[in-house]
């Protein structure tokens, strides 16, 4: 048998050849089709982590509260108390508002949580907000306490897990004598 190199090899050597290369594996041009799948699958499942955990860690309150004056220091059972609270709005987010009114022997009123759309641009804000207060109320120390939850567009988890942000209670005092 006589072996020539770089000669035309014959139908057997080319079956034999081709029969080979399919026991042995895939062509050069599949391996690179095959990695360049893989490489985009890896791209994709780690696109998808970081957007994940962009979304995990995204827990910073859209509002900083940097007041709150109590303007009616001493109230009746059932009247409404006021308060303006000095704050900065960096995102504009939907709010949900749940308050708490502890009345003078400690009883808790809840009351909400009173939904609002997200509106307006981020800024510095001066607002009164009116909370009510429950009838049944016993005179004495009463403290309100406010609870913001914030569902912010573009985060899909805060719409299971809103942000939360706990205002200090606010104290005031129930009268049972009217006003003079």
């Amino acid at each position: 048998m006589k072996y020539s190199f770089g000669a035309e090899p014959s139908a057997d050597e080319r079956f034999y050849a081709q029969a080979l290369s399919i026991l042995v594996g895939p062509t050069r041009r599949a391996l690179v089709v095959m990695r360049l799948v893989n490489l985009a699958y890896w791209v994709a499942v780690l696109g998808a982590l970081a957007w994940l955990f962009s979304q995990v860690i995204d827990r910073a309150s859209p509002v900083e509260v940097h007041g709150a004056t109590l303007l009616t220091p001493d109230i009746r059972p059932g009247q409404p108390l006021r308060v303006r609270y000095q704050f900065t709005r960096r995102r504009t987010c939907e709010t949900d508002v749940s308050w708490s009114v502890f009345d003078g022997a400690q009883e808790v009123t809840r009351f909400g949580p009173v939904h609002s759309s997200a509106g307006g641009r981020p800024a510095d804000e001066d607002v009164v907000h009116v909370w009510s207060t429950p009838v049944s109320a016993a005179p004495g120390q009463g403290r309100l306490r406010v609870i913001y939850a914030y569902q912010c567009p573009g985060n899909y988890l805060h719409a299971i897990y809103p942000v939360t942000l706990i205002l200090p209670d606010i104290l005031f005092a129930i009268t049972d004598r009217p006003h003079e």
